[in-house]
């Protein structure tokens, strides 16, 4: 067993000469300079090496995708064939909402407009519409601001 300060993984911590050169990104991870790793390798060190790959995204890469071809082939066209089935779908929602939006604002201006007729106050034309209308209105907001995130 080797002493603490001849492990190239506590370099940065017993004070050696790569301390300098050490950079730590967080509490987690630690890169070492490419000479701590040469001299672990010729006194016969065993040298851990953890490589951690992170994408986001609806589909994984392509490196992935070809990974999962040599696994199960055809899984990337299911994939691909699902994603692009998941955004018409979500497409369509959201046009089905649009013009929800719309058919409820124009029921209530014609609402507003005849019940305000029928009282003979057009003050109750704007207590019906404006309200509504507004809803509707802030409604397509929040939805197009929670688009830009």
């Amino acid at each position: 067993m080797s002493a603490p300060d001849e492990n190239p993984e506590n370099e940065g911590e017993s004070g050696n000469k790569h301390e300098d050169a050490e950079t730590t990104l967080s509490s987690s991870v630690v890169i070492l300079p490419p000479e701590a790793i040469r001299e672990a390798a010729e006194r016969g060190q065993p040298v851990r090496v953890s490589i951690q790959a992170l994408y986001s995204g609806p589909l994984p890469p392509p490196i992935v995708l070809r990974e999962y071809e040599q696994i199960v082939p055809g899984l990337p066209n299911v994939l691909i064939d699902e994603f692009r089935a998941e955004t018409k779908h979500r497409r369509a929602l959201q046009r089905v909402g649009q013009y929800g939006g719309l058919g409820v604002a124009i029921i209530s201006i014609i609402a507003g407009g005849f019940f305000g007729w029928l009282a003979g106050d057009w003050r109750l034309t704007l207590a019906i519409t404006v309200p509504v209308c507004g809803a509707v209105g802030i409604a397509q907001l929040v939805e197009f601001w929670l688009k830009l995130k």
